[in-house]
Formats: C-alpha cells, structure tokens, sequence
C-alpha cells in the first residue's frame, strides 16, 4: 500500500470525535477474559497465516446498498467478513458471509447475528459480553483477544500470560470499532488484500446505516467540512463515527510505519462507497472510484 499524497484534509484535529470513550472498565476486561477462557474455545492463533488473497469487510454503512453488486463480484475470487448486524443483511440480500466478527462489549450485541450459518466462522473479541457467546454456541466460533491500542500490551497479554500460560491465545492491537480492527484480525489471518464496504461513517438521510439499527445514546451528532480539490463538502457525524474516522488516518499512518520497519508484508486497502470515511480513503489515493481520487487528492490510484 502506497499512499499517493497525505490528505490535504484530515479529521483529527476535530473535537467530536475525541468525545467518544471506552465502554468496559479494567476490572470487567479481566473478568471478561478468564470468564471466555474458562469456555475453551478454538482460538485465532490456530488459524494464523492460513489465508491469502482478498478480505471484503463489510460494515454496516447506507452505501452497502450502493455497493451490493460489486461486493457479490468481488466476492467470487475471494473471502466476506461482516461485521455485526451486517451479516444478518447480507444474508438477506442472498450472501453467506464467510466471517462474522463482533468486538463491542456491551450485552446487546447478542442480538446482532439472528441466523448463524453452518459455514461460518465467527471472530468474536474475549471482551464480548458472555451472552454473545451464550447466543453462538452452536456456531463455528474463533476467539481473539482485543489489546487496547498499537502499543499497549498489557492488556490483555498480562493475565493471559500469568494465567492461561498454557494455552493458545493471540492478543490483536487496533482501532476502537470492529470494521476497522477486522483489517488486523484478516492480516493475522493471512489476508494482504482489503476492501472496505459500508465504512460510510456518516448519515445519510439520517440514517447511520443500511439496516435499522438505534443511534447511540451516548454519540454527539454534529458537522465535519472537509476541502476537495473542487470545493467544500459538509458531512452530518456523529462522536463514534468521528471516532472511526480518527482511527482510520492512525490506521493507515501505524502499516505503513509497520511495512517500513517490516514488521507487515505489504498490503493494500481500496475503499468503496460514500460518506466521510470514503472521502478521507479517497485524499489518500485509496477510493475504488477514481473520479473520488481525483475530487479529494487530484490523481487517480496506483
């Protein structure tokens, strides 16, 4: 992945999105992890390296329904992971995801997957609530471990290595939402080529994504401006998608330092759709539509 330019407009320096924080304290993380532990279920690190190619990850932004043909397309030569609800929609609209994969810790996301499928595998964080895994446990579940950032890895290496020295477990670092980790869960998997669908990250017709899902209590709605090359465009957000948005940036700055110091292989990402992450991807040169490129950062893709 080379970058063509770094954007001329970026999200970072953006208050909303530093307003959104974590949900599970330290004391609960570590509960979490001997309590999923104590179930032993497969864990990732059997299943490191065992992939190649393609990694379509699906969130669940309005553009999906923009997107539905290409993702069937390029699905054919390679591998669906969806993200939360998103693998219940992309059932409906006929496509068995081959991956489902769920990070958030709060209860309600025992609801998120209604219709487990056979052929599935579900990569579930530890940090999920024990009712997610209660709701799978008839599915072809993979466990992986959430760390708290690129660097940090004393959660949750620490109780993992003192208490559980014995068996297999694979800490993953990244971002703060699932789409955007599931790009490092897919690189563990052996995965070198990504496609990000439905990481709209804002509202569309006031709606936040393709299915109904409730807005969050907690998320500040608010305006992002960013500057093309052909003028202003003004995005309606909200503090997680800001959020998601600020992770993206810091997403792509950490592989790339990673592909320098050869700690990755090289890789690449090609965003797809609309909304204020895909306009971000597209300032970086890494839009599927080149006519997105050049709107935001004035060349076509590599």
């Amino acid at each position: 992945m080379e970058l063509k330019t770094l954007a001329d407009h970026s999200v970072r320096q953006t208050q909303l999105g530093r307003k959104s924080s974590g949900r599970l304290l330290f004391w609960e993380m570590i509960e979490r992890t001997r309590s999923i532990m104590a179930r032993q279920l497969p864990d990732i690190s059997q299943l490191e390296n065992s992939q190649k190619g393609r990694l379509l990850i699906c969130g669940g932004g309005p553009s999906l329904n923009d997107t539905l043909r290409t993702i069937k397309r390029l699905g054919k030569k390679g591998k669906i992971l969806a993200c939360n609800k998103t693998h219940d929609w992309l059932l409906h609209k006929g496509i068995t995801p081959d991956y489902g994969c769920l990070l958030d810790p709060k209860e309600w996301v025992a609801e998120y997957i209604q219709k487990p499928q056979k052929n599935t595998t579900y990569l579930v964080a530890g940090q999920c609530h024990p009712l997610v895994f209660d709701a799978l446990r008839k599915a072809n579940v993979v466990l992986w471990h959430a760390g708290v950032d690129y660097y940090t890895v004393e959660w949750p290496t620490e109780i993992l290595k003192n208490e559980f020295s014995k068996r297999d477990w694979k800490v993953v670092p990244g971002p703060t939402t699932v789409g955007l980790r599931a790009v490092l869960v897919g690189y563990l998997l052996g995965f070198r080529e990504f496609h990000l669908f439905g990481f709209d990250s804002s509202l569309t017709n006031n709606k936040a994504h393709a299915y109904a899902k409730p807005k969050p209590p907690d998320a500040k709605e608010g305006q992002i401006v960013l500057q093309s090359k052909v003028g202003k465009e003004t995005f309606m957000t909200n503090s997680h998608m800001a959020k998601q948005c600020m992770d993206f940036e810091d997403l792509l700055e950490k592989i790339g330092d990673f592909m320098k110091r050869k700690i990755f292989q090289p890789i690449d990402i090609t965003v797809h759709g609309s909304g204020l992450l895909p306009s971000l991807a597209a300032g970086y040169g890494l839009h599927a539509d080149d006519a997105m490129n050049l709107k935001w950062c004035g060349q076509k893709a590599a």
